[in-house]
């Protein structure tokens, strides 16, 4: 027995290690017995770093239960010290993972809390040409015409839907009343739930144009605008003027009723309410089929433009005075000018990213012609 506890106190030498192994080996008895005690003194063993517990006394008093006590006692003390054992073990381990996942849990809603969001702006850009489609945080469609930019906070849709547009923007917003989802174009904004709309505010041109598909939206002003507002319903479209820089007033300018003199003024711009208007023709530019309705060839150069990323002069205002109607799908920008050439009596001179635009004499007296005999 002695034997066995200096063994499990490593202090053997090589010769007393192959005695005590003979000696197990002898019988399954004596592997039993070396089992027994090695379990004990394992059970035990985690007390021995307590500066008050006695080693010496603990393996007296073992060794006279190992000497004096049966077999069967041996492996019943064994059996319940180790059943003991792992009853502690799994406290222990219980209230560790415990602690650890309310330490986790509370750390998580403190730092929600406490720790703010990044409030960098996120940019999206679409170039000259092409159309970009993306959702947004709240799974909002968002498609972006060309030489269009959205710009919106890393915080979206966490207090506040808020999106900046320059450009035009067609939205499919996903409902949340608790959120209203708000498109700010600097001088309007656009406030909507569940909705599906379409906003031109291209800074370049004279006014903002808001397109109403399903649902209902709210524009409302901003700053000098501040007391305007409006709702619109479906299939109604909103054209309100844009307030220049170089603005002065006057009262023959009817597209800008504004005082600068005084900016505590509500003003009310002159705006164009178009009921039942045919949406699908309004918002297919992001559709593979562009349908173009009775456009006037002045505006329509500077659509083309953006489209296929080219400058487009028109060198005769009398072209403004034809309107082009037709779909435009997958046509380069030339077969689109020679179509043109059917509804206007235009010529054309393409160079390295401009167009220019001028009336063909012969063209127009065809036109004249047929025209006349009507």
């Amino acid at each position: 027995m002695q034997l066995i506890i200096k063994f499990l106190h490593g202090k053997t030498t090589v010769s007393e290690e192959a005695e005590l192994q003979a000696w197990i080996n002898e019988s399954p008895e004596n592997a039993a017995h070396f089992s027994s005690f090695r379990t004990v003194w394992l059970s035990t063993a985690g007390n021995m770093n307590d500066p008050a517990y006695n080693k010496e006394q603990a393996w007296d008093h073992i060794s006279k239960g190992m000497e004096t006590g049966t077999e069967e006692q041996e492996t019943s003390i064994g059996r319940h010290v180790t059943r003991f054992s792992i009853r502690q073990i799994l406290r222990i381990a219980a209230f560790i993972i415990f602690i650890f996942l309310c330490g986790g849990i509370c750390s998580l809603i403190i730092f929600r809390n406490s720790v703010p969001v990044s409030d960098k702006s996120c940019l999206i850009t679409t170039p000259l040409g092409s159309i970009t489609h993306l959702v947004l945080p709240d799974n909002s469609q968002v498609w972006l015409n060309a030489g269009s930019t959205l710009t919106y906070l890393q915080s979206f849709d966490r207090k506040k839907r808020e999106v900046k547009l320059q450009g035009e923007a067609y939205f499919k917003v996903k409902s949340d009343k608790s959120k209203p989802f708000i498109v700010n174009t600097g001088q309007y904004a656009i406030k909507a739930l569940g909705t599906s709309f379409n906003v031109k505010a291209y800074p370049e041109d004279n006014y903002i144009s808001t397109t109403l598909v399903e649902g209902t939206i709210h524009v409302n002003g901003l700053g000098i605008r501040r007391g305007f507002s409006y709702i619109l319903k479906p299939n109604q479209n909103l054209t309100i003027p844009l307030a220049k820089k170089n603005h002065q007033a006057s009262s023959e300018n009817r597209n800008e009723p504004i005082s600068r003199q005084n900016p505590n003024i509500i003003i009310k711009p002159t705006v164009s309410l178009s009921s039942t208007v045919k949406t699908e023709a309004m918002v297919s530019w992001k559709d593979q089929r562009w349908t173009i309705q009775g456009e006037p060839l002045g505006t329509l150069a500077v659509l083309l433009g953006r489209r296929y990323n080219t400058t487009i002069h028109l060198s005769s205002a009398l072209l403004d005075e034809y309107r082009f109607t037709g779909i435009i799908q997958n046509e380069t920008l030339e077969q689109v000018l020679q179509y043109l050439r059917y509804t206007a009596p235009l010529k054309y001179k393409i160079g390295k990213g401009e167009v220019w635009w001028d009336i063909d004499p012969d063209l127009a007296g065809k036109y004249s012609k047929i025209l006349n005999k009507k």
